[in-house]
């Protein structure tokens, strides 16, 4: 009954809310249209809009980074706590079966990963007080100088004092410039020159910044990935909404999608 409830709020908590959380790799690539054929000549926020920038640097590689393939973990137990790492080394589960747990996310963090309270923030927190061992959730999305890092959350639960589990990822960030060399609204005029739209059909998720970060593969087929900063931009034409992540600093278009809402 425990492993189902903890089950239920792990998935209710990672469905909903913050964007940045949300896995849409599931999505297949939106294929670059006719658009993409067009040759502008002119300039933007002064990066020149040549055909290599308005095409998308990557499509299918997006589906395959090995930090989210189950075949690519390992999962580990030593003195009753089993760990659960992704391809790069990332806890994605951790669960307590002994006596003696961490009492805080802070202190789960800092000594299971390393971390410091600059590099997360709490988002999320729920309490099933009507249960008879109360469960508390809390939900933390991963930063880097105080920037959001895509995909970087965790889900920590809590019962009788004590965390029994947490899951969720972390991406390593070091020694990125966080300072774009251009600003959000050149950012939505890149992305309607390629969708061949008005600026204003252009927008940004949900309770999210446009700019952040996100990992992509270190060249086009590469199996190792980096973190990148960049803007996440949504089309927000209904019943067809899409969205692409742009390089913050040169301006190229790295990846679109199609989310299929009905």
């Amino acid at each position: 009954m425990k492993k189902l409830v903890y089950l239920l709020s792990s998935l209710f908590l990672l469905s909903s809310g913050f964007t940045a959380c949300s896995s849409d790799y599931d999505d297949p690539p939106e294929q670059p249209g006719s658009h993409q054929n067009e040759t502008p000549t002119d300039s933007i926020g002064g990066f020149e809009e040549d055909s290599a920038q308005l095409e998308p640097e990557f499509s299918e590689e997006m589906g395959n980074n090995p930090r989210y393939a189950d075949n690519h973990q390992t999962t580990t137990e030593e003195n009753g706590v089993v760990i659960t790492r992704d391809a790069f080394g990332g806890i994605k589960w951790i669960i307590f079966s002994n006596d003696i747990r961490p009492t805080t996310a802070a202190e789960l963090f800092s000594q299971y990963m390393g971390l410091s309270p600059d590099d997360y923030q709490l988002y999320y927190k729920e309490e099933n007080t009507w249960m008879t061992n109360p469960l508390t959730v809390e939900r933390y999305q991963q930063l880097y100088r105080g920037v959001t890092v895509y995909e970087g959350c965790y889900v920590v639960r809590f019962q009788n004092g004590s965390v029994t589990d947490a899951n969720g990822c972390y991406i390593k960030v070091e020694n990125l410039d966080i300072t774009p060399s251009f600003d959000e609204q050149t950012a939505k005029k890149i992305y309607a020159k390629y969708l061949n739209v008005p600026i204003d059909r252009v927008g940004t998720g949900q309770n999210e910044d446009a700019l952040m970060i996100a990992e992509f593969p270190v060249k086009k087929g590469s199996t190792e990935w980096a973190p990148r900063l960049v803007y996440r931009l949504n089309d927000r034409y209904i019943n067809d909404e899409g969205s692409c992540f742009i390089d913050a600093h040169t301006g190229r278009i790295l990846q679109t999608w199609r989310n299929y809402v009905d």
